[in-house]
């Protein structure tokens, strides 16, 4: 059996219907990710090998938080790496705003792309600078002539990149008064007789350093930082 309500008792109905319609139409709205209002914290620099946690905000239309919870499917976090061309996918954590950590050895530059559905959030990618570490001696790379054979000149010069754990060239230069890198050369001509040798210089952390070799024969090079001999020493040139 029908129940008929009175016209102003329809009205009442409908217009309630219309006003929970409304309410769950703008809620929906509040409730999409708007990309450009949405964004990401991030450091602007970073230690090769340690971590740089970040977050990523994200907001609605009407820049109104929006908690991370199911927005799981559609947000992804990439590190690409500028000078090695790497892409590494990262973890988010979802609390409250999702979280995410980074972490790389390669120096240089890095871009942090956060994207949802595929569009990147706010000014995504971010970069990050990535410093090298500190010096580690087992890394140095020595190079020129002079470490293996050349002809016997009042000079000689070779040159110390310095470099952290990981391979990293180290740009900056310690003061060459410093006592973390030496270099003591000798001429070996049946006993070994200590000779003139020093480090000349130092641009971006590549020491330029030189011993005397006027005569020909054979040499003892060592070299190293902090007490440690770099990969190489003590090197055997041979004049000639």
């Amino acid at each position: 059996r029908r129940v008929h309500g009175t016209p102003s008792e329809c009205l009442f109905f409908f217009e309630m219907i219309r006003g929970i319609c409304i309410t769950i139409a703008i809620v929906l709205v509040h409730c999409q990710v708007s990309p450009n209002n949405s964004g990401i914290i991030s450091p602007s620099s970073l230690i090769a090998g340690q971590n740089g946690p970040f977050t990523v905000v994200l907001r609605d239309s009407k820049n109104v938080l929006i908690g991370c919870s199911g927005n799981e499917k559609n947000i992804t976090a990439t590190l690409q790496s500028t000078s090695t061309g790497s892409i590494t996918p990262l973890t988010l954590t979802c609390s409250g705003n999702f979280t995410g950590v980074i972490q790389t050895t390669q120096s240089g530059y890095s871009l942090l792309v956060v994207t949802f559905n595929g569009i990147p959030l706010g000014s995504s990618p971010y970069i990050t600078e990535i410093l090298p570490g500190l010096p580690n001696a087992a890394k140095f790379v020595a190079y020129g002539a002079s470490l293996t054979k050349t002809a016997a000149v009042p000079y000689e010069f070779a040159t110390v990149q310095a470099c952290d754990q990981y391979g990293n060239k180290v740009t900056d230069c310690e003061p060459i008064t410093s006592t973390k890198l030496s270099v003591n050369a000798n001429y070996c001509q049946g006993t070994c007789q200590p000779i003139l040798s020093a480090i000349q210089s130092c641009v971006q952390g590549a020491y330029a350093l030189y011993y005397n070799g006027t005569s020909a024969g054979s040499y003892q090079l060592r070299i190293q930082y902090g007490g440690v001999a770099i990969p190489g020493s003590p090197f055997t040139p041979t004049l000639v």
